[in-house]
């Protein structure tokens, strides 16, 4: 049988009392790949790309790579990370950036496309390309094909450069 992640409650209700005895070789199985699995990521190395942004959020477009992962689809080509099963998770982002303007750059994640609350960072560029760091932690419920990206802002008109990067989603519950 295909081992299967499965999310809290569905967990809870598989290892119910278990004064029966029906708690399977499977289901245990099953409690482990979920327990221990539920990761994936996005990263940018050496990035060189300006991507051009303004007071409107735009999803970063920057990343080049993947990340290992288990029960979530990290696209680079789309920029976000799918969760496959129902999940919490937490996401965390780091970044080091330059910015073709002196500006305040904000970075934020978003799940469905809708900011997560609280997930957001600013960093003001005092130096035209000046490299400033950034870095967001969120801890946020997925559904199953739940979409979390990463998107950036800028006060005024900019040309913003992520020289590294990551974007890293780990299951928690």
């Amino acid at each position: 049988m295909t081992d299967t992640a499965r999310s809290l409650s569905a967990l809870q209700a598989l290892l119910a009392d278990n004064t029966a005895g029906d708690i399977s070789p499977q289901d245990l199985r099953d409690v482990l790949v979920s327990a221990l699995g539920g990761y994936g990521g996005l990263h940018v190395t050496a990035g060189a790309t300006l991507q051009a942004c303004t007071a409107t959020p735009v999803l970063l477009t920057q990343w080049t790579g993947v990340f290992a992962s288990d029960q979530m689809t990290p696209a680079h080509a789309t920029d976000d990370v799918t969760a496959t099963v129902a999940m919490t998770a937490r996401a965390s982002v780091s970044l080091a950036f330059t910015s073709s303007a002196a500006v305040a750059v904000t970075f934020e994640i978003r799940k469905n496309a809708v900011l997560v609350t609280g997930a957001k960072s600013t960093s003001t560029v005092v130096t035209t390309g000046e490299t400033m760091g950034a870095h967001i932690e969120a801890v946020v419920s997925l559904a199953a094909s739940d979409v979390l990206t990463v998107y950036v802002s800028s006060a005024s008109a900019s040309n913003v450069t992520v020289q590294e990067g990551q974007f890293v989603v780990t299951r928690v519950a």
